[in-house]
């Protein structure tokens, strides 16, 4: 009964913050300034970001928020967390309702995804392995 309950006040949380307060911008930008940390001091801290999806939680081609390793070179390595099979069937369907409603979008803008057709360079730079950033790069070092 208590996880039922917690799991339904998590997701009125944010209507509620802004029913009272007319806005989560505060949040937004608390969250921001976490991300641009981990990247410009490569601290590594696990992030709940979203990232495509190559098969955790069996899910694939959609992009999901998931605890991510987040460092100099972006989204390093998503961390898998043991889950009910009603928490994996939650995250699963909301993958699958996702992914249908980009279709749909997709086929009313006229482009048709193949399976061939691999994820936008963006992600792909940015997931699995990560890309390492040289700190002279970002730290503005001079040779």
């Amino acid at each position: 009964k208590l996880a039922a309950d917690v799991f339904d006040e998590t997701k009125k949380a944010g209507a509620t913050v802004i029913k009272l307060k007319g806005g989560s911008s505060m949040a937004v930008g608390l969250s921001i300034r976490e991300v641009v940390q981990a990247l410009a001091l490569d601290s590594r801290r696990v992030l709940p970001v979203s990232t495509l999806q190559h098969g955790l939680y069996g899910i694939r081609d959609v992009c999901l928020s998931v605890p991510t390793v987040v460092g100099c070179g972006g989204a390093r390595q998503q961390v898998e967390l043991p889950l009910t099979t009603k928490e994996r069937l939650g995250i699963q369907n909301s993958a699958r309702v996702l992914r249908e409603t980009i279709d749909q979008v997709e086929q009313r803008i006229g482009k048709v995804r193949t399976k061939t057709e691999g994820p936008a360079p963006a992600a792909a730079a940015t997931n699995g392995p990560g890309r390492v950033i040289p700190r002279a790069a970002w730290q503005g070092v001079k040779n």
